[in-house]
């Protein structure tokens, strides 16, 4: 059986949005007959470790883990700058073991210091295929100085140099696909994807209140208008505001009011409905996911937020969560609004509040509906099985 080695500098594998589609990816893999193994930068989690073999395993998808866990500033040094040239010492232990046959290395980074020695090592040594998969494409106003950024300058010389190198990009969004296509790559179309298998919703009944539950889980960054909903809510008259419940993960208190500082008013006025949860261990978010009925997601239309296919929407629609929200990127290709959603015309507080009040307005049996048509989304657009042969004819055209 041919072998495909994923490298990543995400926590694997619940450390975010990013190892959660690392983990889907291996799973489109081992369907089409290959075997798995994953390099990543997280922490070995002990329910995961096979004690005969000392290997860790999830899902059959053995896995290695090689962030130094100290919060030196040595390790931390070494963390940044040598994780790539770390990661690519394994590798290459393990190709010349001769226990692999290796068909293709899959990189999941924009980070030059990691991406470039697995690179140049695999394809001048080993002559092997490497695809990146890459989700974003950053503009120069996601950082504080701007194209002049360090980190702007390190994320855009992967996307513009690197990258087309390899010839084998997996795109998550049409945007980044069409760009790459016109560089001649090899491409797959690969949107945000879910297990809806793995993830298994509560039965989804009438509410036996009449509360309804959003949630905003994550990192706002320079992608996502949180301010915009919070917003929105806090302008809802105060019946109106009593039956909002409004969820937030990924972010504490401190970092909220920080992200909020030139409208701390808002805040002040949520302190009735806002529940602000801080990081979640996976386990719990999923339960949290649970119990809330509408995702808030507004976003500025922008390259960035066209290039980017939120994660959070797969996860949610499979367990019956719905999304208000307005289309940017690919997709609103799977949203109707009133049907399996929630569609504003642009980000801004009075369209945000003018959705909420149609949630706000919804019958229960119009919600149940949603919910329903939601789930039915996920499983005919989102689940990774949909894939499979997409996958399989990109790797059968991969290119050193």
């Amino acid at each position: 059986m041919k072998t495909i080695f994923i490298c990543t500098e995400r926590k694997f594998p619940y450390g975010d949005a990013g190892a959660v589609r690392v983990l889907n990816i291996a799973k489109i893999l081992k369907k089409i007959e290959y075997n798995v193994q994953i390099y990543a930068m997280g922490q070995n989690r002990e329910v995961d470790l096979d004690i005969a073999s000392g290997i860790y395993k999830i899902e059959d998808f053995q896995y290695y883990n090689l962030r130094k866990m100290q919060r030196k500033i040595i390790n931390l040094l070494i963390n940044f700058f040598f994780s790539g040239f770390n990661t690519y010492r394994l590798l290459n232990e393990h190709i010349t073991s001769g226990k692999y046959d290796v068909s293709n290395i899959m990189i999941y980074s924009s980070n030059i210091f990691y991406v470039l020695p697995i690179f140049l090592g695999i394809r001048i040594k080993h002559k092997i295929p490497v695809c990146f998969d890459v989700v974003e494409w950053y503009m120069p106003f996601q950082y504080k100085l701007g194209i002049f950024d360090l980190n702007f300058i390190d994320v855009a010389f992967c996307f513009n140099f690197i990258f087309p190198l390899s010839k084998n990009i997996i795109a998550i969004s049409k945007l980044i696909q069409n760009h790459f296509t016109a560089k001649k790559c090899n491409i797959l179309y690969l949107p945000a994807i879910t297990d809806i298998d793995e993830i298994t919703p509560l039965s989804i009944n009438e509410k036996t209140d009449n509360k309804i539950r959003l949630i905003y889980p994550g990192n706002p960054g320079k992608k996502d208008a949180l301010d915009i909903a919070l917003e929105a809510v806090s302008l809802l008259n105060d019946e109106e505001k009593n039956r909002i419940e409004f969820h937030i993960t990924g972010m504490s208190s401190n970092e909220l009011s920080e992200y909020m500082q030139d409208k701390k008013d808002v805040l002040s006025k949520l302190s009735d409905c806002l529940v602000i949860h801080g990081k979640l261990p996976y386990d719990e978010l999923m339960k949290l996911y649970n119990i809330v009925d509408f995702l808030a997601l507004f976003r500025y239309d922008n390259r960035v937020t066209r290039a980017n296919f939120p994660n959070k929407i797969p996860e949610l629609f499979a367990l019956g969560v719905s999304v208000i929200t307005n289309k940017v990127g690919d997709y609103g290709e799977c949203l109707n609004d009133m049907a399996n959603s929630i569609i504003v015309d642009e980000c801004s507080v009075e369209s945000a509040m003018l959705g909420i009040r149609k949630v706000l307005a919804l019958e229960q049996s119009e919600l149940l509906i949603i919910k329903n048509n939601a789930k039915t989304t996920a499983a005919e657009y989102f689940d990774y099985r949909n894939w499979l042969q997409s996958f399989k004819m990109f790797l059968e055209n991969t290119k050193v």
